[in-house]
This record gives C-alpha cells, structure tokens and sequence, in this order.
C-alpha cells in the first residue's frame, strides 16, 4: 500500500529522477536535467540535516544537533492519514493553513489529486467533511468529545484512540492505537469517496479492511431543511413541519419541511428530537461556558436562533437559519436536537405550568384544612330559637319550642329522668308550662325552664 507520493502533481515523464537534499535541510526531487519539480521549500538547519523513513510510514527531516524536525510528510498528505499523524487547520494573520487528505485520481494508478477532499474542515464546528469538487458529500457530525456524533460506529471501537484538540487559533484530529506496535491507515477512495480504515496483519502480512465511512449515510442534504432521514425515507423533524404534496407524490425531499405556524408574531418553544445526527455547523456558533439551561435561554431571546444542542466536548451549540443533514441514528445513538417552533401556550410554557401547579396545591391545602377543622368542632344539633312565656300561651294550648344548638353528649345527659331536674345544660321543652311551674333550678335560664315533659319523654324524643 502506498501511503504518500511527494511529487503527485509533476510527475517525471521521461528519464530519471534525483531525490536531493541540501546543506540546509531542503528536500526536493529533480528531473534528468536537475530541475526542482518538487521541494519541501525553505529550511534552515545548523548542523548536518538527515533524511529519515521512519517505521510509522513518514518521512521526516530533521537536524542532527538538535533533534529538530525540519519537515515531515504529514504536512503535505496525500489520500492517506497514519496513526498520530494530524487533519486539522491553524489560522495564520492572512490565511488559513489546511492539512487535508485528497484522493487519488485513479486509486492505484494515478496519484494525482482527485475529485474528494476530506478535511477538518475550519468554517464548521469541529467536524469532517468529504467534499466532492466544491460540494459537501459527507460529513461526520461535530466532535461530542468521545467521537463524531454522526458516526457511532467509531466511538465504540477499543483498539484506537481518537483525540480533537482545538482553539480559536486552529484545530486537529488524530488517532492513536492503545497498542504502539499496531500499523493503522485511513485511506480516501477515489472511486466512491468513503474513507477505509485497515490495520497491518503482521502474521498474513496484509493490509486488514476494519470499517468504512460512510457506510448506510444518506446522500448530503437528502431530506432538505428540517427534513430527517429515518432508515430509507425523509421524515418532517416534528409535527410543526410538512412537505409540499407534491414534494411526496414525486419522493423529491430536497426542498424541505415548511412550517404550520411562521415563527413571526407568536409565541416559541423547543421540540425535542433525540437519537440524531446534528444538522450541519455550517450556520452554528459554540459555547463551552454555557450549561443546557443557559444554551436554552440563550437561544430563546435570540429569535434568529432556530435550534441548539448541548454536546459534552463542545457544549451549547446554537444553529442560526435552516438546519439541514440530519439523521436518526436509532435508540441510544446520537445527540437530542432541540428546535424552535410556534407555541400558542405562551413565551414560558413551564411558568404557565408552575402557576397551574401552585394554585392547585394551595387549593387542596385549603380543602384539607377545613376537613380538619370541622372535624374538631362538635356536632350540633340546630334548633329554632323560640321560648313561650306565660303571657302568650293559653291553657290547653300545646306547643313545642325550639332551643338553641347544644352537643350530643349534652342532649345525652339531659335524657335520664332523674338528672332533668339538676341537669346543668339547657335541653328541650315542650308545651304547657303551668304543669311544671314549680319546678326549682339553680340557673332557670340554663336549665330545663318550662314544658310539658314526662319521666323518659326525653329518651323518646331523642
């Protein structure tokens, strides 16, 4: 397996080749008439620089005094990535310098640049992306800190390592074997533009294929803006979005999902999509200071914000525009999307939902309390309040007066006959007065008064 040719772009045609190093730690390969058709450019070196193949597969100048690379060939790869060897970007004053993989032309005959280039690609948040000529063909899912969102196959892997380390100044990729003595490579096809990773078998001494990527990814952008693709079919992200019917009669996705309610003079809330590959970053910001409660409030007063995200490395991801590229990666896989959409519940639905709660409670509260209170209060037995008096009662005349409200074991008490004379509480009394108009008690207004009452009548009435 070739795994880096230096002069890919010029080859030499006719005659021979001279591979040369200078006095200054330049390396370049001149043609039959000693003209440079490929140089490492300028070096400096101090004492006596020295051309290295090391066992990992680059090629490295260093110097001999100081042990200082020079050069090496990671920085100007081919269409394949060794172990620890980086795919990233620095930003310089006036310029971005990329380390980027390119295919060949033909994969096993013309190493001359291809069609597909797969980079960490600057303008996105910390994810790669394959391009094909200027257009997106595949892309990865940004960095969650354990792999590529987009492809869970690689964070379960336990034989390689994956690192991203990044800043404002730039970011790389790189992969270690947890065994050194293993040989990796990542290749860039040619032919379909997916990305082979393949191990050395020192026993058969071949090249091993381990996983391809992509491998069932949908075509880039397949199912359009807020369009997810589940399986083998387009899918509107919520039920807030729908496709054109005759975008589904002709299974043309490309040209999105349009919203029931326009986001314009309503009010907003998130829907949660989860188990997803996150839309492309391309229109994303980052934050890693920011919790989920912060990235969801922070979002919500930017009305431009249309979803955001919070992902371990990364933290509160917010997507400013469409979202688009989306994917459900099943049960268990992938990061929880949590999109914009109308409410016609209200700017804060939890706050509505607090307020709900409370007045509920307080009012099971309040039921609660008078249970209890009347419970304790004793029971009463009403009564019309109406006392006759000598005056305006007639002799024969019968008549029942109502006292006021006593309690049970009052009206009790008051039932044995030999206690209705001394009783202390005031009971019931009925008509005729002048039967028992000698009657004596200590409190007349307090105790039995006037009535017509026989021994035991208390006990009947009751």
């Amino acid at each position: 397996m070739i795994v880096w040719v230096a002069n890919r772009d010029l080859p030499i045609i006719s005659g021979t080749g001279t591979l040369y190093l200078s006095a200054y730690g330049t390396l370049s390969i001149r043609n039959s008439t000693g003209q440079d058709i490929w140089s490492t450019g300028s070096q400096f070196s101090r004492g006596e620089p020295q051309a290295c193949l090391l066992d990992s597969g680059h090629l490295v100048v260093n110097d001999t005094k100081t042990g200082k690379i020079l050069w090496q060939s990671s920085y100007q790869l081919s269409d394949s990535l060794l172990a620890n060897t980086p795919l990233g970007y620095v930003k310089l004053l006036d310029s971005t310098l990329e380390y980027q993989l390119s295919s060949w032309n033909i994969t096993g005959i013309d190493p001359s640049p291809g069609q597909y280039v797969r980079k960490f690609d600057p303008a996105r948040r910390h994810e790669l992306v394959t391009f094909r000529g200027s257009d997106v063909f595949y892309r990865t899912g940004p960095w969650n800190g354990a792999g590529w969102n987009g492809f869970p196959k690689m964070n379960k892997t336990e034989l390689v390592k994956f690192h991203v380390s990044g800043s404002d100044d730039g970011a790389y990729f790189w992969y270690e074997p947890k065994n050194p003595l293993q040989l990796w490579n990542q290749v860039l096809n040619s032919t379909d533009g997916r990305t082979y990773r393949y191990y050395w078998n020192a026993s058969s001494h071949t090249w091993v294929l381990f996983w391809t990527a992509p491998d069932d990814a949908p075509p880039y952008a397949k199912c359009g803006p807020y369009g997810i693709y589940y399986a083998s079919d387009c899918q509107c992200c919520t039920g807030d979005f729908y496709y054109k019917k005759e975008d589904l009669d002709k299974q043309q996705y490309s040209g999105g999902c349009i919203r029931h309610v326009s986001l314009n003079g309503t009010y907003h809330k998130f829907a949660t999509v989860a188990n997803l590959k996150l839309p492309d970053t391309i229109n994303a910001v980052s934050n890693g200071t920011l919790s989920k409660s912060e990235c969801e409030s922070w979002c919500y007063k930017n009305s431009s914000c249309t979803a955001y995200a919070h992902i371990g490395w990364q933290g509160c991801l917010a997507w400013f525009g469409d979202i688009i590229d989306m994917q459900d990666l099943g049960k268990g896989s992938g990061d929880s999307l949590y999109i914009r959409v109308a409410s016609k519940k209200g700017s804060n639905d939890r706050k509505t939902i607090f307020i709900i709660v409370g007045v509920s409670i307080t009012a099971v509260l309040i039921l609660i309390a008078a249970v209890i209170l009347v419970r304790k209060l004793p029971i009463r037995w009403p009564f019309r309040k109406h006392l006759p008096t000598e005056n305006n009662l007639s002799d024969g005349q019968e008549d029942i007066t109502i006292f006021e409200s006593f309690d049970f074991n009052t009206i009790r008490a008051a039932t044995v006959p030999e206690q209705l004379l001394t009783a202390q509480h005031c009971c019931i009394i009925a008509s005729n007065p002048k039967r028992y108009r000698s009657m004596k008690s200590e409190k007349p207004r307090s105790l039995l008064e006037r009535g017509r009452i026989s021994p035991g009548s208390a006990d009947q009435l009751l």
